[in-house]
């Protein structure tokens, strides 16, 4: 790979061209995160990102966290763009 672009740069290249990725996207959001934001039931916070995102003012991504089981593991987030 080329040393004089970052691993960072591809992905945000990649991300802006909407491909997915399964890297850890510290910016992003979980519904559950955002629902404990607004203080909104699950489903509610899920269709509301779910719009933003069809609005084009979120991107879907992914982000590494712990299960309640102590496992790390890979959830659907969410990114404003």
């Amino acid at each position: 790979m080329n040393d004089g672009i970052s691993r960072d740069l591809w992905l945000k290249a990649l991300v802006d061209a909407g491909v997915q990725h399964d890297d850890n996207d510290e910016q992003a959001v979980t519904v559950e995160e955002f629902a404990a934001t607004f203080q909104l039931p699950i489903g509610t916070a899920r269709h509301q990102l779910m719009r933003l995102v069809e609005c084009g003012k979120a991107v879907r991504t992914r982000k590494r966290g712990m299960s309640r089981y102590g496992r790390t593991i890979s959830f659907v987030a969410y990114r404003l763009l």
